[in-house]
Parts: C-alpha cells; structure tokens; sequence
C-alpha cells in the first residue's frame, strides 16, 4: 500500500493516464453490457413430454408416465421426478441438485429414454430444460386497413422474418385459424350410386400422386420419366373421377360439394375489444432483449413501410421495460452519489475535500464496471443495486485516509508528505476492515442454488467495489490532497452539534459505564424485544412488485368451444373497458383457457386493482378465474401471490387424495372468507364410451377396428392429405355436413353396410357417459392435488388461521397435507441464513485474527445483536416481510455493523495504553463520534432512494435498504452507549502480584538496572574514546606529510577500527538486554503491581 501511494503522489501523469484507461475500458464495457431485467437463473429440471393421441390419462400414466418416470433415477445429480398424465400427452419433470452438470445429465438422460419401449402410436418424447429466462420480449397486433385476409401474409412473411432474427425462440401466432378444402358428402346422392366415403377417399387420393415410370432414350441421353396427376383447383377436385359399383363412371360432384371453409376455430385474440391476428415472440434464453428488441421493431416499421395496408401494433415491449428499469436505477445510483457528496460537504465544510473523498466514487464505479464486463456480468437490476449499495461503503476508507492526512498536516510538513504519512499510518487498518466487508460477501457469491443464481452477482460486485474503493483511497485520494491542497475547516455547525454530543456522551459514560448489571439487563430486554418483534413480522419468498400489468387466466371446462370461451371472455373484456385505470388489454385463447394482460395508467396501485377483480371475476360461472400482477419474479418458485394460499394433499392411492381434495374443497366453501377454491385437476371432463360388441359385430362381418373407424368417420370425416391452392399448402376433408352427426343420437342411428345388409350402430354398441380426471399428477411416487384458496386480501390473517389448521388436520392413513410454497420459500431462506451465519463466523475469525483476541472479537460481535433490534421493528412498523432480499440487508449488516465496534474497540485498546481505562473508554467514543457518523449517513443516505423511489428494482430491494438503515442506526447508537461497559466487563483482569514473585521481581529488575548502567557505561566511554580519535584525526589531516605524523594516523585508524568492532559488540549486547526487558515487562503486565514496583 505504501508504495502505490508514493508512486500515486510521485508520478501525477502516470495516474492521470491510468485513470484516462480505465475510463476508457469502463465506457467500452459500460457500452457492451447485455441489459435484462434480472440475472439468468438456470433452473435444473428437465420436462419430457410425449404425445399419445387418443388416450386418456390413466392410459397415459400407466404406459408413459411411469415408465419414463423411472430413468431419472440412473442419471448422476438426480433429485426426485413429478409427472402429469393428461389425455393424449404424458409430462414427467426431473428435478436435480443444484451444481449438476446440466449438459451430462441431458446426454444421459435422453439416452435411458432411448432404451424405454413406448406403444407403437405414441409420439417420440422430447427432453427440453427449463429456464425461467425464456421471456416474452414483444407481443404484436396486426391488422389490414382495408380488411383483407392476412393470414398468408402472417404465415409466409411475417413469421418467417422473426423466426431469423438472432434472439429469437418461438414466434407463437393467435387468432390465425387456416382454411382447408372441403369434400362434403351428399348421404342421398351417395346412396343412389352405391359410394362410401371410403371410395370418395380413395379416388381423391388416387387423383394426387407422382409414380416413378422407368426412363426413354433422347438422343444419346437416357430421360427419367414419372407420371404425375395433380389437384390445383376446387374444380380439379369436383371433376374427379369415382367408379361405382356397377360400373358407372361418376365424378366428386354428383355426390359432393367441394368449397374452401374456414377451419374449426383453435385460437382467438382480441386487442381492446377488437378481433385480431397477434404474435407472441419469446427470446432464447441468453438473448439481449433490449437489442433483440429493438431489431424486432426495426423490422416492422420496415414491413409496413413496404406493405401500405399491413397495421403492426405494439401491444408489449419488454425491452423497453428493461431499459426503463435499469435507467430508475441509474436514477437512483445518482441521487445517491449526490446525497453522499451532500454528507461529506456537511462534515468537511470544503468543496475541496469533498471533491477528494467523492473523487473515489467514479474511480471505484470504473473498475468495479470493468471487472464485471471481464466476468461476464448483465448490467440488471440486482447488479445496478449493488452498485447503489457500494456507494456508501466506498467512501469510508477514502474518509479515513483524508481524515488521516489532515492530522498529518498539522506538522507543518508539506502537503505530500502528509498525504504518504497519512496514508500509511491507517493502510493496514484499511485493509483489516475491507477484508472485514468482503468476507462477509463471500458466502452470498458463492451461494448455490436458487438464491446463489439471484443474488451472487450482487455479492462479486460489492466485493469487486471494496476492492477498487481501497485502491482509489491509497492513490487517487493522496494524490488529489497533493493537487488541491485542502483546507481542514475547525468551525463548521456540524462540529457545533457533534462536541454537543460528545460532552453529554463523556458525562453519560462516566456516569453509568460501571452499572453492568444495568448494561447485562438492558441487552437482555434488547434482546427479548428483537425476537418479540422478529416473530411479528411477516415471511414471504421475495417481495411484490408493481409492474404496471396484471394477467386475469380464465379457464373452461375440458372440451368448452372456442366460439364459446372466445364469446364469454367478452364478460371479462368488457370490465376492463369500463375501468378507467385500464389503459390497455390484450385476449388471446387457445385450449380451454383465455388469458388477457390489462395494462394500467400511471398511478395506480397493481395489487389493489387486481384484488378488486379478483373478488368480481371469481364470482363468475363457467369458468375457472385467477388474477395475479406481473412481476419480475412471478415465474419463481415459491413466491407467494397476494390473495392466495395454495397447499397440496399427497398419498399413494388417487382415490384417497380424490376424496380428500373434494372434502377439503367443501371445507373450504364452509368460510365466507374464501371467495373460490381452484383445484390443480380442475373438473373431470365428460367422456363417452363406445363399448363395441365384438361378438355380434363379428355376426355382420365387422371388426372392432371396423366399427370404430366408421364412428370416426361420421364424426371426423377423413384426411385425405394436402393441395397446394392459391400459393398455401392448404388440407383436404371428406366429411359429412356438420349437422348431420354433430349429436350422439345421429351417430347411433347412422348405419353400417355389412354382408347381412346395413346395420345401426347403436345395434353393435352400448355408450356409457363417464367424468374422468382432467389430469393425474404424481411427485416423489405419490400422488397429488393442489387446492388453491382465492380471498380478499384483507382477510389474509383470517384465511390463513382456516388453512393452518387444515394442514394439521388428520385425514387418514396414508393421506398428508402439505403447504408447497412454503417449503419452497423455507428452503431458500434457510440457505440465505446460512450464508449469514457463515459470513458472521468469518467476520468473527478475521476480527480474532486483528486484535489476536477473542475476548474482543466477542465484544464487537454485539454490535450484530444492537443492529437486530432496529432492523426488524422497521421491518415490523413499515408492514415489510422477512423475505430472501430483506435478509441479504441481514447479511450485509453484519459487515457494515461491526465496523463501527472495531473502530471503537481498537480506538480503546490503543488509549488504555496511555491513560486509564474509563478514561480510554470516554476519549474513544468522543474521537470516533465524527467518522462513526460520517460513515454511517453515507450508507444511510446511500439506501434512502432505494427506499423511496418506485422502479421494480427499487422494490424489490426497499426491505433490504430498511434493513440496513434500522440496523446501523439501532447498533451506532447502542454501540457507543452499551460497548463501554461491556468492554470493561470483558477487559481481562489483573491480579495481584504474590510476595515471593514481587522480592523475584525486584531481583530481575535491580539484575537488568545493573547490566543496563553497565553498558550505558561502555557505551559512554566508547563515544568519547571515538569522538577523540576522530579530533585527532582531523589534526592529523592537516599536518600530513612527515614520517612521524604517517604513523601517528595508522595508529589512529587502527584503533578506530578496533572501536567499531567494540562497538558492534555493544550493540549486540544491547538488543540482547532490550529482549530481556521486553520479556520481564510481558510477564508484570500480567499482575497489578504494588507500590514500590509502579513508582
């Protein structure tokens, strides 16, 4: 440290151009950070899905879920698995330890998959990752001004334009519902020629085929030739040919209608009321969404500059919402240099000092930029709060360092010697403390897990930060005191008030420092009080945030018409139209599910809105209906969503959870708190067997296979493959009008030509209606059902009291009840309260390794039980939770609490040496007043925007900042009042030294006197025997020349010599003596001396 400050004072222009670099590389990375709203979390599961067309659930268990379920257990890293078998698709999640190579496991896992026999008609599975950084990046809105048809126009150029840009995953289209060609049979005509659809079928497919036809000499070439027959009209199609069977040659239209319909609709979206075509596009998982972004609008303007009539609408840009937040939080780092430099104008009373001390913070900031470009860090909202939080802590060695120099200047020596002397006589204190602060950082960056994913970026940055602050204190600061020449100014108001204090303080210490019972009681009642208050404070996985959006999920019973779910959405839409704080919404529907965004006007509160609706909407039929606001971490596991309880109910046997889940659900409806109870399974859907006689279907020369395809045909019509018609590749149907078998009864009356003459197929079935399981979900080997409870959020307190008690009911064997997000969020915060615990430990170790003892490491460690009173009774007063980001505040309190108990403890250890201990105890908090509360504004003050400003960051993180402000003020205060008597309670005590060592004693002191006066007498008579000889040296100088007097100067030289070796000797004996003292000082500090020894 000592030389970079003299080099730094030395050699101005090599700083000057060092700095000029740095700022360079800063702005170079500053520049090439890649924005996001949070880190990327990686989450280590695997989903493998399988489609099985035709099945339903308890098919899809038994012959996929299962079998696939069981290869998780031969691949390294393992966890447990969850499967959901649905009708026709088989979902079995593999979960793995956090730190499993992710890649491997993916390798090894898709090969078991390979090795597991599936039925013949199920689909290949496919093995994706999940991640939660998949994210919509823009949501569109496109129309034609002139109403044409732009579903081609989507399909064929649009689409395909986003499906290349860098970036982009999945380009999803809504509202888009593709034509095809139909073939509609008239039953009448075809019962005149004797035609089935079989045959109809069959001449359609026979009309559309390319066949190899050998090849024909040309010249000297040899000419493949293929026969090829097309369709490329709706004419082609009416004009083929079908022979009856009697040989008559007919064609499609006598016995069918060919038209172009609009296919079954399978999507709806509307933006504001109005039918549109929309488009989702989701990015990769590393993509730059900001960049992405803006390339994806960049090509729309060029599309509609090109195509007049194209409309393009932006409906969501979450690139714009990125860019947003990490400009609040350039905002608020501003504001908060600002109220810094504010703090240290107020102490230094000078422009110049506080430019030096300020001067620290760019310079920390560049370096601190650089090292996380090199890590390959995103500029985020949790990394640009770390560097929020750094600011206050940057300045507090480059304080000290200036605090330093001004003392040294009062010497009257020049500027830059006081700048190298002030710098080294704290260097060594500076660096104790940063180690302090980092160490504390350490088990947060290296945290694994969901919260290591979230928060170990903001830990490498606050130590990357540390690190640059006490390079920029030991150089740039010295350097800029050598420059600027600042003027220490005595007479400032702030000195007014702290001498103020410190006179009260002095009286109040020399007062009470010796009641310690009084001190023992008081921290007994502190802490009895902040475990009182801690178990008042509410828990939750991580705060809510105020995005500006909420999403209302509607969904239908299994089989619900689109027409239907598309006309009933309306019910919702037409709410938000009349709200007034609605600026935007956004249907889109697909499945049996409906979902809108709302878009609200600056202004309003998201949470309040969206319990408002959550209490209208539930009270909705036909549809099931939740409300959540969007959120930074909505997507993360465990958070918990206001107005909503979950909880799950686990056995071995569906029945048993089944019937406990419908008993739970009654239970549940029994609270008028409780608005609605949505269920994981929802309703079973209506299914209808077709059980087939295959004994009288044998009597008419029918297969079972032959009964079923008939009723598929009456219902589904047949495929009978693709025609390329108006530049789209468009499919063709031979059906039946749709009102002709639409309903079970026309199914069963229609009949079937056999050998014995047509037969009904109600003849060769029975039917039976039955309610199966949408979904059968397992976890772990058993199986489960998630009840979630929907409430005014007002009756929190009451609905949480219901469900409590619900999970400690006994619902019989094998039955249990679990609450999923709280162990979820449990998990998280045990492993933020380790990182804590190993993070107080290190502090601890590194303080025993400072002062060399634990007695005083002990003592500075109260300050963490000061700090916890007033963290949480601000988390208690201002209705803030104990959640993953208040107790990183915890973790950094550790750090920044303890400093000021090792400024005060070392400041005691020091004064003790040169006065009594009261009065050591009294002067150390009179002179550490001023730093102490320097410092603490600075990170105070550093906190504050975070706490009142508004960006999604900002609230994320407001628990922490609390944290941190109610923790350093708690612990400053009751350091500076409590510490000086427990220091005096912990000082080791000295006892009296017994007679038989005290006579020893004099012995070894009147012993080492003697051999002391001894050698101060050789010593003298040394120094004068040589200041002699070198008189009569110079003497002899100036007569040089004769024989006599050449003589005379070797013989002088010659005892000079001697002298010197004498000398050497003295000295020698003298550490050798000095040693002995030290040793016997040593052992009498250990007892109080009487009388005739201290004189």
């Amino acid at each position: 440290m000592n030389i970079l400050t003299e080099l730094a004072v030395k050699r101005p222009v090599g700083v000057l151009t060092v700095l000029i670099t740095l700022f360079l590389f800063a702005f170079n990375t500053l520049t090439s950070f890649k924005m996001a709203s949070m880190p990327q979390m990686e989450m280590p599961m695997f989903i493998l899905q399988t489609m099985y067309i035709g099945a339903n659930p308890d098919t899809i268990e038994d012959l996929l879920s299962d079998p696939l379920s069981e290869v998780g257990q031969l691949v390294e890293g393992f966890d447990y698995e969850t499967t959901i078998s649905q009708e026709n698709v088989s979902t079995v999640i593999f979960y793995f330890d956090y730190g499993t190579d992710m890649d491997q496991a993916y390798t090894d896992l898709q090969q078991e998959i390979d090795r597991i026999v599936l039925p013949e008609d199920a689909m290949d599975p496919i093995l994706t990752q999940m991640s939660l950084d998949s994210t919509s990046i823009v949501q569109l809105s496109v129309s034609s001004t002139i109403g044409d048809d732009i579903t081609s126009f989507i399909d064929d150029t649009l689409v395909p334009e986003l499906e290349t840009l860098t970036g982009v995953a999945e380009v999803d289209v809504y509202g888009v519902n593709p034509g095809y060609v139909s073939i509609e049979l008239d039953e009448i005509a075809m019962s005149q020629y004797g035609i089935s659809m079989n045959q109809v079928s069959s001449a359609i497919s026979g009309a559309k085929f390319t066949i190899p036809a050998g090849e024909v000499e040309q010249g000297t070439q040899l000419i493949k030739v293929s026969a090829i027959g097309e369709l490329t009209s709706l004419p082609d199609i009416a004009n083929t040919p079908i022979v009856t069977a009697m040989g008559n040659t007919i064609i499609v239209d006598d016995i069918a209608e060919v038209k172009y319909l609009q296919e079954k609709i399978e999507t709806a979206s509307r933006y504001n009321g109005a039918d549109n075509l929309s488009i989702t596009v989701t990015g990769t998982q590393d993509a730059d969404v900001p960049a992405v972004a803006d390339t994806i609008l960049a090509l729309c303007n060029e599309i509609t500059e090109e195509n007049s009539t194209i409309k393009i609408d932006i409906m969501s840009n979450e690139g714009k919402a990125i860019v947003d937040i990490i400009a609040s939080v350039v905002e608020t780092l501003l504001i908060g240099i600002g109220c810094c430099m504010l703090v240290l104008f107020i102490f230094f009373g000078d422009i110049k000092a506080s430019l030096i001390v300020g001067s620290s913070i760019p310079l920390s900031l560049m370096m601190a930029l650089i090292a996380m470009g090199v890590s390959n860090f995103e500029l985020n909202s949790i990394t640009g709060v770390a560097l929020i939080i750094a600011i206050g802590m940057i300045v507090d060695s480059s304080i000290v360092v200036l605090e330093s120099m001004f003392l040294a200047k009062e010497g009257k020596i020049s500027y830059a010697d006081a700048a190298i002397e002030g710098t080294n006589i704290v260097s060594s204190s500076l660096v104790a403390s940063t180690i302090t602060t980092i160490v504390v950082y350490l088990p947060l960056a290296m945290m694994a897990g969901l919260s290591g994913q979230l928060f170990s970026q903001l830990g490498y940055t606050i130590v990357f930060n540390m690190i640059a602050s006490i390079i920029s204190a030991v150089t740039l600061v010295p350097l800029a005191f050598v420059l600027f020449k600042p003027k220490e100014r005595k007479k400032l108001p702030i000195n007014i008030i702290i001498n103020f204090l410190t006179t009260i303080y002095a009286w109040f210490v020399r007062h009470f420092v010796k009641w310690r019972l009084l001190a023992l009681i008081n921290t007994g009642l502190i802490l009895w009080a902040t475990v009182s208050v801690a178990s008042l404070v509410r828990m939750e996985m991580m705060p809510t945030m105020d995005s500006g959006y909420f999403t209302i999920t509607a969904e239908f019973r299994p089989g619900t018409k689109m027409e239907i779910i598309a006309e009933d959405s309306k019910i919702i839409e037409n709410m938000l139209e009349a709200d007034t704080r609605v600026r935007d919404y956004y249907m889109r529907a697909s499945g049996n599910t409906a979902t809108i965004d709302a878009y609200l006007k600056p202004g309003n509160v998201t949470d309040d809105v969206v319990n408002e609706y959550k209490i209208s909407l539930n009270k909705l039929s036909k549809m099931s209906i939740a409300v959540s606001a969007g959120s930074l971490t909505g997507a993360m596991p465990g958070t918990a969503i206001p107005g909503e309880r979950s909880f799950t109910i686990e056995s071995v046997r569906y029945e048993d959870v089944e019937s406990s889940a419908q008993y739970l659900t009654e239970k549940l409806y029994s609270h008028p708190e409780i608005i609605r109870v949505n269920s994981s399974v929802a309703e079973g859907k209506t299914q209808l067997k077709m059980l087939i006689d295959p004994t009288l279907s044998a009597s008419y020369g029918l297969g079972i296979s032959d009964v079923a395809m008939q009723v598929s045909m009456l219902n589904s019509g047949l495929d009978v493959g693709e025609m390329e018609l108006s530049s789209n590749e468009v499919t063709m149907m031979v059906e039946y009008p749709y009102e002709s078998y639409n309903e079970i009864n026309e199914i069963l009356n229609a009949k079937i030509a056999t050998q014995r003459g047509q037969v009904p197929i109600n003849d060769l079935v029975d039917i039976e209606f039955t309610n199966e399981a949408l979904r059968i979900d397992r976890s772990k080997g058993k199986y489960n059902i998630t009840l979630t409870a929907i409430f005014d959020q007002a009756d929190t307190e009451k609905v949480n009291i219901v469900i409590d008690g619900i999970l400690a009911e006994d619902l019989g064997t094998g039955v249990s009840t679990t609450d999923a997000s709280t162990e979820d969020m449990m998990a998280e915060l045990q492993s933020l309260g380790e990182a804590i615990l190993i993070g107080t430990f290190l502090v601890f170790a590194v303080m025993a390794i400072q002062f060399e003892s634990f007695r005083f490491s002990v003592m500075v460690m109260m300050s963490l039980v000061f700090g916890g009173i007033g963290a949480f009774s601000i988390l208690f007063v201002l209705d803030e939770a104990v959640s993953m980001t208040s107790l990183m505040g915890f973790l950094m309190l550790v750090g920044l609490a303890v400093n000021n108990g090792i400024l005060y403890v070392d400041t005691v250890s020091q004064l003790k040496k040169e006065m009594q201990l009261i009065d050591a105890l009294v002067e150390a908090g009179k002179t550490r007043i001023r730093p102490i509360f320097m410092t603490t504004l600075t990170t105070i003050l550093s906190m504050l925007p975070i706490v009142f400003d508004d960006g999604q960051a900002s609230q994320m993180l407001k628990a922490m900042a609390l944290v941190i402000i109610g923790g350093l003020v708690s612990s400053t205060v009751l350091i500076l009042i409590l510490m000086p008597t427990f220091y005096l309670i912990l000082d080791k005590k000295k006892k009296r030294m017994p007679k038989k060592i005290q006579r020893k004693t004099i012995k070894i002191r009147n012993e080492l006197l003697n051999e002391r006066t001894q050698l101060e007498k050789e010593e003298f008579k040394l120094n004068y025997e040589l200041e002699l000889l070198n008189a009569m040296l110079q003497n002899s100088d100036s007569q040089a020349g004769s024989q006599d007097t050449d003589l005379e100067l070797a013989e002088i030289n010659t005892r000079m010599a001697e002298l010197k070796q004498r000398e050497l000797i003295l000295n020698d004996l003298s550490k050798k003596l000095s040693q002995k003292e030290a040793i016997q000082d040593a052992f009498e500090s250990k007892y109080i001396l009487p009388p005739r020894l201290s004189a």
